[in-house]
């Protein structure tokens, strides 16, 4: 068993299992990205979302709950770039059976695993084709509710 230590925790952080290496945590509620609550009560209209691939970014990101991680899924071609961030809202379920997708509207880029408060604006109808097998994946599309430049954006016809 291949164990790295952090030196302030006598906890293994990461561990084999087969051929796979896992991250352990003491409790996964904690730093699990798809189990917060994406509404936190203090905010009406505030949806909460995980931020996967920043705006601006060539690299897409996706976070793999069986590592725990965000992983590198993908690079676009040189001189293209996601031109908003991509994300998901936790604790919610597509129809391709992964957290609902979210596009975000916001002023600056952030990063990978970032947790923006948002609002919704509304959804983009989308269909995806992979092995030959077509099934729904919409985005829904929404503003950094701390924006400026996106302040007075209060539905999608207004893109």
């Amino acid at each position: 068993m291949l164990q790295i230590v952090n030196n302030s925790l006598p906890l293994p952080l990461l561990q084999v299992q087969g051929k796979t290496l896992v991250a352990k945590a003491k409790n996964k509620n904690i730093s699990d990205p798809i189990r917060l609550n994406p509404f936190d009560g203090k905010h009406p209209g505030v949806v909460l979302a995980v931020i996967e691939t920043p705006g601006g970014s060539r690299n897409k990101f996706k976070y793999d709950k069986k590592l725990g991680f965000f992983t590198l899924a993908g690079v676009l071609p040189e001189g293209m770039v996601f031109p908003h961030a991509f994300g998901f809202v936790p604790r919610t379920q597509a129809a391709d059976g992964d957290p609902e997708d979210i596009l975000i509207l916001m002023d600056e880029p952030t990063f990978t695993g970032c947790v923006i408060q948002t609002r919704l604006l509304g959804v983009m109808e989308a269909e995806q084709t992979e092995d030959g097998k077509t099934e729904r994946n919409d985005r829904l599309i929404a503003v950094a509710a701390q924006s400026r430049d996106y302040s007075e954006m209060v539905k999608k016809s207004l893109l």
